[in-house]
């Protein structure tokens, strides 16, 4: 995950406090993934050594005495939202995959049938030319 995306994603689950909040509760996140960064991690070991981007969100919304229950449910909610995109992008990466080879094979059997159309074109005119001789 991207620095990016981890603010959109946190972003999103604290999106029932004051925007401004959440704008500041981002914001120490990207400065420690920043630090972090610094002491030579990338940036996806600094952002995975900050945890479970769901639990990070759960126990901000405990700070702000969100309810327990409230809580479940919207972090829940998101959690299915991720899962499904991710599960959308892995259908669209095998599917893009599968039909790039169908196309090239599409291809190559076009290639082949104008090679063989082209021989067989070509034959039958040599022989309307020796037919045409005699």
């Amino acid at each position: 995950m991207t620095r990016e995306k981890f603010a959109n994603e946190l972003s999103k689950r604290l999106s029932i406090i004051d925007p401004k909040e959440v704008e500041k509760i981002v914001q120490e996140y990207l400065n420690t993934i920043s630090a972090k960064m610094a002491r030579g991690l990338t940036e996806e070991e600094a952002i995975n050594e900050l945890g479970d981007i769901n639990l990070i969100a759960r126990n901000v919304l405990k700070n702000y005495k969100i309810s327990d229950n409230y809580i479940k449910l919207f972090i829940g909610k998101e959690k299915v939202i991720d899962d499904a995109n991710e599960f959308m992008k892995r259908v669209t990466d095998v599917s893009t995959s599968v039909l790039l080879k169908i196309g090239e094979q599409v291809t190559d059997f076009a290639k082949n049938v104008y090679s063989e159309s082209k021989k067989v074109f070509k034959k039958e005119q040599t022989e309307e030319k020796e037919d045409n001789k005699q």
